[in-house]
């Protein structure tokens, strides 16, 4: 894709996003840096907890388009991805498609050039994927992180603070997963058997710990 050519999409990309966000605020303009590739998240105390159903674009890296056809294919499986993880409003579906088409989708010059012809594909294939809402879809698959921390929060942390914080919250979480499956009734090991079919894999170790922190040996 030559320089030109991005350059133009580029040029229409800022005009969607000043139509998009003149009236925000320059908090609120972040949310349209740049293309999304996973679930949004609410954080609380600065912390986003998974709720099962955060997922991600499928993709990593750009992708190689040899025709028309493989951009609306492609195209089409980010606006697929993008109603999966939560996103509606069809100006934010636009502005999005355009940064993907511009920063992940690499083509032949000539191929889909900034014209009236490609902006009225890329609204067809919204219109198209906002009707059909598909089941399934393979452009989305499941973001298995249990937490994500807000950056806002780790802006100036060294990596150790970073790695320390990340860590505080995991046994938080863990603590509070054990606090809900564990059984009186039952020995450490009937307990970790138990938490293990419910999804928890702990060590009978990081039990007795717990039982111990909260004094209950």
């Amino acid at each position: 894709m030559e320089l030109d050519e991005k350059g133009r999409w580029k040029a229409f990309r800022r005009e969607v996003y000043e139509m998009l966000t003149w009236r925000l605020s320059e908090d609120e303009k972040k949310e349209y840096e740049g293309g999304v590739y996973e679930s949004p998240k609410t954080y609380v105390a600065g912390v986003a907890r998974n709720d099962g159903s955060w997922v991600k674009y499928v993709h990593n890296g750009n992708l190689w388009c040899r025709n028309k056809e493989e951009i609306g294919r492609y195209l089409y499986g980010y606006v697929c991805f993008l109603l999966k993880a939560g996103y509606y409003n069809t100006d934010d579906l636009r502005f999005y498609c355009l940064c993907f088409l511009i920063d992940k989708l690499e083509y032949r010059k000539g191929l889909f050039g900034c014209s009236p012809e490609n902006k009225k594909k890329i609204d067809s294939i919204i219109k198209t994927v906002y009707g059909k809402r598909p089941a399934n879809i393979k452009s989305a698959k499941p973001d298995k992180r249990e937490f994500c921390i807000d950056p806002k929060l780790m802006e100036g942390m060294t990596v150790a603070e970073k790695t320390r914080l990340q860590k505080k919250i995991q046994k938080e979480l863990t603590d509070a997963r054990i606090a809900r499956l564990y059984d009186r009734e039952l020995s450490i090991r009937k307990n970790v058997e138990r938490f293990k079919e419910g999804g928890l894999d702990i060590s009978p170790s990081r039990l007795h710990q717990w039982l111990k922190e909260n004094s209950l040996l």
